[in-house]
This record gives C-alpha cells, sequence and structure tokens, in this order.
C-alpha cells in the first residue's frame, strides 16, 4: 500500500490517504480465497472487519453485513466511522478519522496501536443519526496486526456494549442525584430534630427540597423513556420569561448554586412558543446545574432568550472556559468530567433536544468569552410530535 505524509491542511489526525477500489478489491479476493477464514469469521457473533494499513474495510463478517443490512461488496473501502454513520466523519476533511474530534476516537486509537505492533483494547462512543434521529453507540473495540498471505493487515473486533453503559450510567447518575437531594431533605430533618430551626423558616426548604427530589426521579423516567423512544410529550404554549424565572427559583437553592449568582439576561425577550415544557426544563436545568458546577464561587451565570433568524434561541453562559479535549466529547454520552459514572447530562441535552423537542444545540468556549450553549427551537412544535417516538 502506498502511504502518504499526512498534511496539516487536509488531515487533523490520522493520515488522509486511501487504497482505491482496485486495490480494495484485489485485497478482497486474496483473503477470500481462504474458506477456512471465512467461515471462522462468520461464526464469530459480533463485528469483526479485517483493515488495511489505510483503516479500510477489506473484509467483514456476516454479522456485520446483518447489523447494518448492507452486501459485504457495499462495505468495502469504507472505514469503521463511516460504515456506522458517526456524525464527525461526515465533517472530517479527508474522511473518517481526519477531523479533529477523531483525536480521541478509541476505535481509530485502538487501530493506529495495533498497526505498532500492539495488541490494543479500548472503547469507543460514536454518535449517529439513524432513521429515529440521534443515536449514542458504544463499542468495545479490540485489534490485534494481521499478517496474511504477505500482507500487513489489521483483525477489528467490535462489541456493542452500549445497553450495559446506558445502564450502568443511568443507574449513576440517577442514585447519585437523588441521594444528594434526599440529603438536603435530611439535613433540613436534622435541624428541625434539634431544634436548630424553626419550623416556620424551614416550610419553604422542605417544599422546594422535596419537589426538587421528585424531580430528580420524574427526570430519571423521561431519560430512560427517550432512550428507548418511547417518550410521551405534551405540547403547550410557554412564556420565555415566566419559564427563564421558574428555572432561576428552582435552581437558586440546588448545592451547586451556593455562592454562585443566576440572573437573566438584561436582553432577554418575552415570547411565546408552543413546545413540550417538562422536556424544555430537563434541557435548560440541565446546562443550568452544569454550568453552576463549572463556576467559581461568586460566578454570575446568565439565562438569556431570544427571538433568532431559525427561531426562539434559549441560552446559559458561564464565564468559564472548557478545555479543548472536553469540548470534543462533549456530548458523548459516557463522558464526563465529574468521575466515573456520570456523564449524561449533555448528552440528555442533545437527545431531548434534537430528537423530541425537534431544535439544535450548540457551543461556543473560549478563554475571553466563557462558555455559552444556545438551544435553538421551531416557534411551534407540530402536536402531531405527541405520537412520534
Amino acid at each position: 500500500m502506498i502511504h502518504h505524509k499526512p498534511s496539516a491542511t487536509n488531515t487533523h489526525f490520522a493520515h488522509e490517504a486511501r487504497s482505491n477500489g482496485e486495490e480494495v478489491g484485489q485485497a478482497h479476493r486474496k483473503l477470500a480465497l481462504d474458506g477456512v477464514l471465512t467461515m471462522a469469521l462468520d461464526a464469530v457473533p459480533v463485528l469483526v472487519l479485517i483493515l488495511n494499513q489505510n483503516n479500510q474495510i477489506l473484509h467483514a463478517n456476516l454479522k456485520t453485513c446483518q447489523t447494518f443490512d448492507r452486501g459485504l461488496p457495499d462495505l468495502l473501502g469504507l472505514r469503521f466511522c463511516e460504515l456506522v454513520e458517526c456524525e464527525n466523519a461526515g465533517s472530517a476533511p479527508c474522511g473518517g478519522g481526519t477531523g479533529e474530534a477523531c483525536r480521541t476516537c478509541g476505535a481509530l486509537l485502538a487501530v493506529l496501536e495495533s498497526q505498532n505492533g500492539q495488541a490494543a483494547c479500548r472503547e469507543c462512543q460514536i454518535l449517529r443519526r439513524g432513521g429515529g434521529g440521534l443515536e449514542a453507540l458504544d463499542f468495545r473495540i479490540d485489534c490485534r496486526a494481521l499478517a496474511l498471505r504477505e500482507e500487513r493487515h489489521t483483525l477489528f473486533v467490535a462489541t456493542d456494549i452500549s445497553a450495559e453503559k446506558r445502564r450502568d450510567v443511568l443507574e449513576r447518575i440517577f442514585f447519585h442525584d437523588v441521594l444528594d437531594r434526599a440529603a438536603a431533605l435530611q439535613g433540613i430533618a436534622s435541624l428541625l430534630a434539634d431544634d436548630a430551626l424553626p419550623l416556620e423558616d424551614a416550610k419553604d426548604d422542605l417544599s422546594i427540597s422535596a419537589s426538587a427530589l421528585i424531580q430528580e426521579i420524574r427526570s430519571h423516567q423521561m431519560l430512560v423513556a427517550a432512550e428507548k423512544g418511547r417518550l410521551e410529550l405534551e405540547i403547550s404554549q410557554v412564556n420565555s420569561l415566566e419559564f427563564l424565572n421558574g428555572l432561576k427559583r428552582s435552581c437558586w437553592r440546588h448545592p451547586v448554586a451556593a455562592g454562585r449568582h443566576i440572573i437573566l439576561a438584561p436582553d432577554a425577550a418575552g415570547f411565546s412558543l408552543v413546545t413540550e415544557r417538562a422536556i424544555l426544563n430537563r434541557v435548560m436545568g440541565n446546562l443550568l446545574k452544569n454550568a453552576l458546577e463549572a463556576s467559581l464561587p461568586d460566578s454570575r451565570i446568565t439565562l438569556g432568550c431570544q427571538l433568532g433568524h431559525s427561531g426562539p434561541v434559549f441560552t446559559c453562559h458561564n464565564p468559564g472556559c472548557m478545555p479543548a479535549d472536553v469540548q470534543l466529547q462533549m456530548f458523548h454520552r459516557s463522558f464526563s468530567t465529574k468521575g466515573k459514572g456520570r456523564g449524561t447530562g449533555t448528552y440528555s441535552v442533545k437527545l431531548l433536544t434534537e430528537k423530541y423537542l425537534q431544535g439544535r444545540v450548540a457551543f461556543t468556549s473560549t478563554p475571553a468569552s466563557g462558555t455559552t450553549f444556545e438551544v435553538t427551537l421551531p416557534y411551534a412544535l407540530p402536536m402531531a410530535a405527541a405520537a412520534q417516538p
């Protein structure tokens, strides 16, 4: 195979060289001559690929073809990220592996390590747009160098661990947040029991803490239903300023808000839109909590809303700046800066906004301007959306 020197203008990570169709076809035919190899790979119940040195598919087992409902000839020459339709592959300058986000891709890193003679095992999180909207895929990737017919290849095995990851992350985040809320209730109850807090003074705190606990449980139910495509929508008219003021009141007593200031942008516009209030509350609530957690004491977190060119826009700004590697993985389900077992917050924001509110979410983060998340929605969510999975 002929390789070209990586060009800084063409690729952000892996080299851009690709074998042409004739080279790929010739290499595939050589592999197909080995009937025992083909039978052995077809008997494996997970995705198995044989890749060339340009990370392109030379052969795929039966499970792979069945999973993606495509014939083997259609897969030849693709890279793994192109096969699974990773949302970053289409924007990469020279195909899968050459985009800036590819620097953190576990699948690509495993391939490159195996090409250096190392047995590699990594986890890989991929966001793709399927027929039902945004989907998150999690794989465990095992790669080994493979020498066949005097050619150097990579044996690439992908095991789908999406269900395992989903259960683990959702359970951990749920128990963590519910225990936080329950601890707040217990703290107030202890003060009452010790006569350290008058009942009259505790009424509001008890009501807010209990409501927050119920909201956490309902939010978890909502995310689980959304993951399964079974979320039922209740569409209604929402006033922008009333909504943001309610969100502000619900979060200012949260522990992560201690010492921080939640304000409404001076130019926040008042308008009405037709949407799903509970989902919008979950989306903006997650962004607000993330902003509070990412901010130093005495920081100002600003909520805003405007009528943009494409529709209503809700914003959440904090003065901090995210590191580049955090920005690249921001919307991955299992990624978090908060430790193992966290990481559904911004993923759920993207999932709920795009799949159910029919909007889009974006962010900017620079040292000069801080971090701003923007949620752009349609003026009116069609009532028919309530019946869609």
